[in-house]
């Protein structure tokens, strides 16, 4: 009997003992899943953030642009791929005025803009416009030097709780104004931020409705640092 028991109690260790390499050897294959996961996924990353050529690492507007899209940008609508992309073009390009508006085979198109800052950094404005029928507006702001930009909150830079206001306060006076107009969706306000050509301030507009009404609302000045509104319309 107790030759039984021993033998029993022997079987279990070495049961337990197997388990346990069982177990470790499945938290191993699972351990080994997830790093292979991981690692497809920084891959996946790596390929989405296009880094454009640049030789000596200054970077201009197209660099940015570039980066931005996430693509080659032609000269030329003629010279644009369409193979491989939407076939992203300049439609205008100023690299000494730091503006670039491009557009390619979809119903819209993209700016961008770079101010020099004082602590060395570029500030790099980025606007994606989408039409269809009406046009939408959207702003993303990026700071850092070359390929390292990273976007920021538009509070970093901008007078946001100032623009709120100014911007509900004028919402309210057009449609108290225009009571007759007619608008599609009265409820619906955006801001057009005029991307500068040339200087560093810049005009905003509020944009009513489904784009029914675009009027000035203030202009913004730019110190190297932040923008301040310069001028209330």
């Amino acid at each position: 009997m107790k030759k039984f028991i021993y033998g029993f109690l022997i079987l279990g260790l070495w049961s337990c003992g197997g388990n346990d390499e069982v177990v470790s050897e499945e938290n191993e294959e699972e351990s080994d899943t997830l790093m292979t996961e991981v690692e497809e996924e920084n891959e996946e990353l790596a390929e989405d953030v296009f880094i454009p050529e640049n030789a000596d690492g200054n970077w201009q507007i197209d660099d940015y642009a570039e980066m931005l899209t996430g693509d080659k940008i032609a000269a030329s609508a003629e010279e644009a791929n369409m193979e491989n992309s939407v076939g992203w073009f300049y439609q205008e390009l100023d690299l000494s005025g730091g503006f670039a508006s491009v557009t390619g085979a979809i119903e819209g198109w993209q700016e961008f803009v770079v101010w020099r800052m004082a602590d060395g950094d570029d500030l790099v404005g980025f606007m994606s416009v989408g039409c269809g029928p009406v046009c939408d507006y959207a702003f993303r702001f990026y700071k850092g030097q070359g390929e390292d930009a990273q976007q920021i909150e538009m509070n970093e830079v901008f007078p946001m709780n100032e623009i709120n206001e100014l911007q509900e306060t004028k919402h309210k006076e057009i449609l108290d104004r225009d009571n007759g107009f007619g608008f599609d969706y009265p409820e619906d306000a955006q801001l057009y931020y005029h991307f500068p050509k040339k200087g560093t301030s810049m005009e905003v507009d509020i944009v009513i409705g489904a784009d029914e009404l675009q009027e000035p609302i203030f202009s913004l000045s730019w110190d190297k640092t932040k923008f301040s509104i310069a001028k209330k319309y």
